[in-house]
């Protein structure tokens, strides 16, 4: 399985246009994980994007991990797949994967953290932490519930969801092993430096 850094995952907007030099200098300013995310592009052109990423990453050692489109992520040989809790279940997913790549689970609720300790999951998404732009309707989670799932979960709990600089801090103080972060890094003005920040705030946690 390819080893992965959970600090910092860098989570894409929608862009194609532009995205590669954005994940280059997310990579510039230290981001230790990629995941692929777009919920509106046609797979064609993820694929040819996908391929350019991958030329960037590996060389670094940065996993790239795609989200929720798992023949995408076969069809690139990825580094693994994020999966939410409305995609094909987990051990579908690990089926058709194998063992040897990496699975990450989003989780919401306490309840759903419960079903999930029997899978062999090797990350869980726990979030949204904060309110977040990026899905407006989805139901806020809270500092309360990361630090809950974090204590039962055995493997990394990297939170998600409204992670900006000035709250890295009290996120990682619940418990958790990192942190996905959306706008915070896409939507800067200096996607690097914003980068370097968010890796002075976890150095700092």
């Amino acid at each position: 399985m390819p080893q992965c850094n959970y600090a910092l995952h860098l989570i894409t907007d929608n862009r194609i246009d532009g995205l590669l030099e954005l994940i280059a200098a997310a990579v510039d300013g230290g981001v230790t994980c990629v995941q692929l995310r777009n919920k509106f592009a046609d797979k064609l052109p993820l694929y040819e994007v996908g391929k350019k990423i991958q030329t960037l990453l590996k060389p670094k050692k940065i996993p790239l991990i795609i989200n929720d489109h798992v023949d995408l992520a076969i069809a690139l040989d990825a580094d693994g797949v994020h999966i939410g809790q409305t995609d094909l279940p987990y051990e579908k997913v690990r089926h058709m994967l194998g063992k040897h790549k990496i699975i990450g689970l989003s989780l919401q609720t306490i309840e759903q953290a419960i079903q999930a300790q029997k899978y062999d999951v090797d990350y869980f998404g726990v979030g949204p932490i904060f309110y977040t732009e990026t899905k407006t309707d989805a139901v806020v989670s809270g500092l309360t519930v990361l630090k809950a799932i974090a204590g039962m979960m055995q493997k990394p709990c990297i939170a998600i969801g409204g992670i900006q600089i000035s709250n890295v801090k009290p996120v990682i103080a619940q418990g958790a092993q990192g942190i996905a972060v959306v706008s915070g890094i896409c939507a800067a003005e200096n996607p690097k430096l914003a980068t370097i920040h968010y890796v002075e705030e976890l150095k700092n946690a």
